[in-house]
């Protein structure tokens, strides 16, 4: 829904197509791929998390946008931890170096 990557302008579509299921369900957060960066973004009261399966680290621009909490273009995943209270993420790149950490409660 956002993007501080090359689909940028894609974020009104999709925000108009999905926005009112996540009120309606009362969505904290979601996580998704197809962009080829690390990202976390928190607008809206949501979390967004980006990259769930690994980053590509190409060439993309990584653009710095007002939602994005975090944004890096490098090769990388998420570790995720989830308990009955939290929900902590770990961003971390391919030479096992933490480079942003969030915890959702």
């Amino acid at each position: 829904m956002f993007s501080a990557g090359k689909r940028n302008d894609k974020t009104s579509d999709v925000l108009n197509s999905f926005a009112g299921l996540f009120e309606k369900y009362k969505v904290d957060a979601y996580f998704c791929a197809h962009e080829h960066h690390l990202e976390y973004d928190e607008p809206l009261g949501y979390h967004f998390v980006q990259c769930i399966s690994g980053s590509k680290g190409d060439t993309t621009t990584v653009t710095q946008a007002d939602f994005a909490k975090f944004a890096i273009q490098d090769f990388g995943f998420v570790d995720v931890l989830i308990t009955s209270k939290k929900l902590l993420l770990q961003y971390i790149n391919e030479g096992g170096k933490i480079l942003f950490i969030t915890t959702l409660k």
